[in-house]
């Protein structure tokens, strides 16, 4: 589990990426360069974009106050999606979702 302070951008556009976070609690605004592009609260999965698309960050996150989530490593993910693959095809219709969206 992390815990997020308001403003934090916690993943950057353009680097590696190796996890996906599912918030908890609080709210994140996801931005493009410096325009906003939407705004995400609990339940929701973060970070899956490079999962599927490469590796690479296509978005900045930040938190827009305090946040609390959990830390999905990719390898880890990628055992789960193994064992249980209708959590792999949830997270992969939030991508394509997201994708068309873009």
């Amino acid at each position: 589990m992390f815990t997020l302070p308001t403003t934090w951008a916690f993943i950057r556009q353009g680097t590696p990426a190796d996890a996906c976070y599912l918030l908890l609690s609080g709210s994140v605004r996801v931005f493009d360069g410096r325009r906003p592009v939407a705004a995400l609260g609990p339940s929701e999965i973060v970070g899956e974009m490079a999962l599927f698309g490469g590796g690479i960050r296509r978005a900045t996150v930040a938190s827009l106050g305090p946040v609390t989530g959990l830390r999905l490593d990719y390898q880890s993910l990628e055992r789960l999606f193994r064992a249980h693959p209708a959590v792999g095809e949830a997270v992969h219709r939030a991508y394509l979702s997201r994708l068309s969206a873009a």
